[in-house]
């Protein structure tokens, strides 16, 4: 991670399937509203519109994340495939997640693939895109062929909530610098103050002031690692004065900006 800690806590989503496989330490992933730990040699499948992040990194932490289009699995457009393994499985949010950890034979499969992708990614052999097209449909196999369709968890109306709490949060990742208030996070999405705030409550467990704040502070985090000055870092972010960054920042992160930055600076000049 580089600076270290930065993509911690950032929850977002793609049109990509995505595996991350955990390659040292562990990491807590959050999915959606849920967190998961996962030590060395474990693996996450995470679907299509997923909100996710890694919540948590330990210090010798590292993951590698294969993210692909859904296409690549269903060889062409109409394809059998595509009609009962691929689109029912990656459509409509029915299957947001899937732990892959050592415990059977079809997820040590898994895994030995996901660590030999790894691998490939780091040479350059001839043909690897086959090689890993291949690998990949044969990954996915283990995955429907051992899915437990009775862990649906997923009905319309919450899935209708995380659509709107998406729109919510694209808003926020795109306005956090400027002054924006709960009106407009929630206005964006077409939904009152009154729901939106439920929503962010359900799903996330906090509330659309507390995400933007810490949104803000993480931010911030990148830019404390430049030698700009902390009231311009401040005011980048969103904050309407040097001292409102510093307070939200120490209440967040049990430090000043200052001493955060100082600490930073000693760890560079050590490592």
């Amino acid at each position: 991670m580089n600076p270290k800690g930065r993509w911690i806590d950032d929850l977002h989503w793609h049109t990509d399937l995505q595996l991350t496989l955990v390659t040292k330490g562990s990491a807590v992933i959050q999915v959606n509203s849920d967190k998961y730990d996962f030590n060395a040699g474990e693996a996450v499948f995470i679907n299509s519109s997923t909100m996710h992040s890694v919540a948590d990194l330990s210090e010798d932490g590292e993951y590698v994340s294969f993210n692909f289009p859904y296409k690549v699995l269903s060889f062409f457009q109409g394809s059998l495939m595509e009609q009962n393994y691929v689109l029912p499985y990656t459509a409509y949010g029915r299957m947001p997640m899937v732990e892959i950890r050592p415990t059977g034979e079809w997820q040590c499969k898994a895994l030995e693939i996901l660590k030999e992708l790894e691998k490939i990614f780091s040479d350059t052999p001839k043909g690897k895109e086959y090689y890993v097209a291949i690998k990949l449909a044969e990954l996915w196999y283990y995955i429907v062929d051992n899915y437990d369709k009775d862990s649906e968890v997923q009905p319309s109306k919450t899935l209708h909530s995380q659509l709107r709490l998406q729109e919510m949060l694209k808003f926020i990742y795109l306005n956090y610098d400027q002054d924006i208030s709960l009106n407009n996070i929630t206005y964006y999405a077409s939904v009152s103050k009154a729901e939106g705030s439920r929503i962010f409550r359900e799903l996330l467990h906090t509330s659309p002031y507390s995400f933007l704040k810490e949104y803000r502070i993480n931010k911030s985090i990148e830019l404390l690692y430049s030698d700009m000055p902390i009231a311009e870092v401040a005011s980048k972010v969103g904050f309407s004065s040097q001292s409102n960054f510093t307070a939200a920042f120490k209440q967040t992160m049990g430090c000043t900006p200052k001493q955060f930055r100082q600490k930073g600076t000693k760890g560079d000049e050590n490592g």
